[in-house]
């Protein structure tokens, strides 16, 4: 990436976040309550079996789309690029975003397991810290993937 490239910073990335999770959560809202209506049954028990697999396409297919962006990013004229600084594939961002979330499943799991409960999830936000000490304020995940979240104003647009 150039000098000139200006690069998300963890503030506007989080705020990014927040949008697209209450865009996906009130969209799953409105599609089990419809649901509801329609089978007059109790559809929210399904909530959490919903929501990774729909956050999941919801960031993948719309970061891989022409765009390169989600609402929240483009909100925040934001967008994800590779480190050509072109668009990045769907598997990619899907790759993406597991590894982002694989933490919060892995303690999940732990914590079924274990029969003493401890209270594991802050290591969770392990691989989002990374980003205060990356030069380009990138995840462990960004890394990996070898992806940059940049500005949608920097001049190489």
């Amino acid at each position: 990436m150039s000098e000139s490239t200006e690069y998300a910073s963890i503030k506007v990335r989080i705020l990014a976040s927040v949008v697209d999770i209450v865009i996906v959560y009130f969209a799953i809202h409105i599609f089990l309550t419809l649901g509801e209506f329609i089978s007059k049954n109790n559809l929210y028990n399904y909530e959490s079996i919903i929501s990774w697999p729909a956050s999941a396409l919801y960031e993948s297919i719309l970061i891989s789309s022409a765009k390169k962006s989600t609402y929240g990013m483009r909100l925040f004229s934001i967008i994800l690029v590779n480190s050509e600084k072109n668009s990045v594939s769907l598997y990619t961002c899907f790759i993406r975003y597991i590894l982002a979330y694989l933490p919060f499943l892995v303690i999940f799991i732990i914590n079924q397991i274990m029969l003493i409960r401890h209270n594991f999830y802050f290591l969770c936000y392990i691989p989002f810290l990374f980003m205060a000490f990356d030069q380009y304020n990138r995840g462990w995940y960004d890394v990996i993937c070898k992806t940059f979240v940049v500005s949608n104003k920097s001049n190489f647009l």
